[in-house]
């Protein structure tokens, strides 16, 4: 395995300094020789990668990213500067006592000469425990300086390798450091007296790969009033974005005020010359919330809008930066535009003084923030603390789906995660945001009018929190309505809507396809009978026979992975009037496939009514020839007769003692609940006289059943 060295090889050697001793350095005195101590700040960051093969065919691919930032103060020293004839020439500033911190990553994958993969990762970060070398110098008659520095980066580093036999993990030291010398740098001109800049160094590696060092330096002088920018939010505690119409209207707005003070809280002497404010990391998520819009773009989240900022000037094609006209400034006000309901972003202030230092600005009350995030949110989260507040739900983290109501088959969550739930959704062309403590189901309802009924039976026996409203627009074509996401949004899986659709190729049959984690579709046949069905008296009872509504809930359960109460159900068999073997006429079942009669000799049956009284093929109490459903025990019409999962649409079921019997039914109620076992009711009690009519079911159990859970196994 290949290491990359972490002493970076194009920089150049410690820089020596030339230490003749001189008297008083006052003649010739400048704004460089009345500096005594300089604040220093330095950052270098390495990137290389592996692209090589060996002799024996082994090949190794890899990259590795490395950073080290310096701090500290750099002091005037009397023996170390140059005087020419007319004064100073060489003026030098050192330091033992910086600190540095870095951090390394590396990822590697090689394969070695026998084939076998080997991938390699090492990662580590941490502060230098022991001192650090910087040193500047001026060059006055050259117009120049040159900056150098000796850092240690000794932290630990992990690494963890994974081979065809296993794994293994081991730490070590860095133990590396490095040194800096960046050479003739113009000095600025003005009255600026900070020190600034970039050097980048390209090297070609014997592998043939590039490797390119970035050097990044900030020196301004530390003996000067001490100011600070308080970064204040309008409404921060409150504040939570919004979205428009589209990606390119805006939602809402929120000021940010920023104010040039002393660091002791008082009017300062200077004023700064310019604010600038400027959006860092802002995020870029598709649409301006889940579902909206479908064809959606990566359109920048937080904006400066120029309605919104007249007084400011406003740079870069997505409008990132915001900085007033040259002037005098104690304050200035920005206005940040959302452009979507779970858009983030941080907000960095900067006060420029006449000298060309910058006063960088922090969050009223938080000093260490100086990229304040806007919405008010914690570090690892993309969520406003206000949300998460006004929900109760301040412990969760952005990819928790642990909501336990209603409990139904036991999984937790709906399959979207809190931060899907906080950005939310369309529905019906309004927005909402989610409810993170209960269950949710999204539908779209192309056929509306009363299968809201249904809708409506589905949800109170479920207790799910139900979105029936959506329109064609608000998911896509396989009913996924958290269409819009990528980037650094966590999320569980495709959150799939229940489309409800009309058709009328096969009459009298309505379905319910799909499953968690897959498409769900119900499909009504035209010819269904949508009126309210009235009521009836059932065992003195008075009961609702809305078999529509019933139906719609019913098919919505399929979806949710529910089942009916059995499976043993014959369906429906043919039953003909045909003379037997002594020329009586006698009725004959046929079993039927897929609507075709079996070509089969039938079976010779009784019909009879339930009190016993026989029925003939000359009867007018049924029809012949004709399709008949026949139940059995323990089929799809058994359990609990409340169940909307337990059919109701049989003309016949067996005799539990005579198999050649078939008991006529003379109709039955529509089930508008859920069981909780499997033990017959109503029509099906044990106790029930002349006798039950399918017995308990074989599977039951309908309201620990239904899933809305995606993301969950089944």
């Amino acid at each position: 395995m290949r290491l990359p060295l972490l002493a970076f090889s194009c920089i150049l050697a410690f820089l020596v300094f030339p230490h003749r001793i001189a008297g008083d350095p006052t003649p010739n005195a400048s704004k460089w020789t009345a500096v005594k101590r300089w604040n220093l700040w330095t950052k270098a960051t390495q990137h290389d990668s592996s692209n090589y093969t060996s002799d024996c065919g082994g090949t190794t691919r890899g990259e590795w990213h490395e950073e080290t930032i310096t701090t500290g103060t750099l002091e005037f020293h009397e023996h170390l500067y140059e005087e020419g004839p007319e004064g100073i020439d060489v003026i030098n500033w050192f330091s033992d006592h910086c600190k540095a911190s870095g951090s390394k990553n590396l990822n590697e994958e090689s394969v070695d000469c026998e084939g076998k993969r080997i991938v390699t990762t090492i990662r580590g970060s941490g502060p230098d425990p022991g001192d650090t070398h910087e040193s500047m110098r001026i060059d006055q008659k050259k117009g120049t300086y040159r900056l150098g520095a000796h850092t240690g980066s000794d932290y630990t580093l992990y690494r963890h390798v994974v081979t065809p036999s296993g794994t293994d993990d081991d730490e070590f030291q860095n133990g590396h450091g490095h040194d800096i010398s960046i050479d003739d740098v113009p000095l600025p001109k003005g009255a600026t007296t900070v020190l600034s800049g970039t050097r980048t160094f390209d090297n070609v590696t014997d592998a043939g790969t590039l490797q390119r060092t970035i050097v990044e330096w900030r020196l301004t002088p530390a003996d000067r009033e001490e100011l600070e920018v308080i970064v204040d939010p309008d409404q921060y505690e409150k504040w939570i974005p919004e979205g428009g119409e589209d990606e390119d209207t805006s939602g809402n707005h929120i000021g940010i005020f920023a104010t040039l003070q002393a660091k002791d809280g008082s009017v300062p002497q200077q004023k700064a010359v310019r604010f600038i404010f400027e959006l860092v990391d802002t995020s870029r998520i598709p649409g301006v919330c889940g579902n909206r819009p479908q064809a959606a773009d990566t359109d920048y989240d937080m904006r400066f809008d120029k309605e919104a900022n007249p007084r400011l000037q406003i740079s870069g094609t997505w409008r990132q930066t915001a900085e007033t006209e040259v002037g005098e400034y104690t304050e200035a006000t920005a206005t940040v535009s959302s452009y979507d309901y779970g858009g983030t972003c941080q907000i960095r202030v900067r006060a420029i003084m006449s000298d060309g230092s910058e006063v960088v600005g922090h969050l009223k009350g938080d000093k260490s923030q100086t990229d304040v995030r806007l919405p008010k949110r914690s570090a690892e989260s993309k969520i406003a603390d206000a949300w998460k507040k006004r929900e109760g739900v301040q412990s969760l983290e952005d990819s928790d789906d642990s909501e336990e109501i209603p409990k139904l088959d036991g999984h937790d969550g709906d399959g979207l995660t809190l931060f899907e739930e906080y950005r939310g959704f369309r529905e019906n062309g309004e927005h909402f945001r989610a409810n993170p403590k209960r269950k949710e189901l999204f539908i779209v309802d192309s056929v509306g009018g009363r299968t809201k009924d249904g809708i409506a039976l589905m949800r109170n026996a479920t207790g799910l929190l139900v979105y029936d409203r959506l329109l064609e627009n608000e998911a896509d074509e396989k009913g996924v309505v958290n269409t819009n996401h990528g980037g650094r949004i966590p999320r569980l899986a495709n959150k799939y809507a229940v489309r409800i659709e009309e058709f009328s190729d096969k009459e009298g049959y309505c379905f319910g396809f799909g499953k968690p984690g897959q498409p769900k579709t119900v499909l009504l046949n035209s010819d269904l009978d949508s009126g309210p069905g009235g009521w009836q008296r059932s065992w003195g009872k008075r009961i609702i026979t809305d078999d529509y509504a019933s139906t719609v809930a019913h098919e919505i359960m399929h979806c949710l992975n529910v089942e009916h109460h059995g499976d043993s159900d014959p369906r429906t068999s043919y039953w003909v009037a045909e003379p037997g073997d002594l020329g009586l006429l006698e009725i004959r079942e046929y079993r039927m496939l897929l609507g075709k009669r079996l070509p089969t000799k039938g079976e010779v049956i009784r019909v009879m009514t339930e009190d016993g009284r026989e029925v003939g093929p000359r009867s007018r109490s049924i029809v012949l020839p004709g399709e008949f459903y026949v139940a059995t025990k323990h089929g799809e019409h058994s359990g609990n007769e409340d169940c909307m999962m337990r059919y109701k649409c049989a003309d016949a079921y067996r005799s539990p003692t005579d198999p050649s019997v078939r008991y006529l039914v003379t109709g039955e109620m529509t089930g508008i609940g859920f069981c909780r076992d499997v033990k017959g009711t109503g029509v099906n009690d044990p106790g029930r006289k002349p006798r039950p009519r399918y017995g308990s079911a074989s599977k039951g159990k309908c309201f620990e059943q239904p899933c809305v859970n995606d993301a969950a196994a089944h």
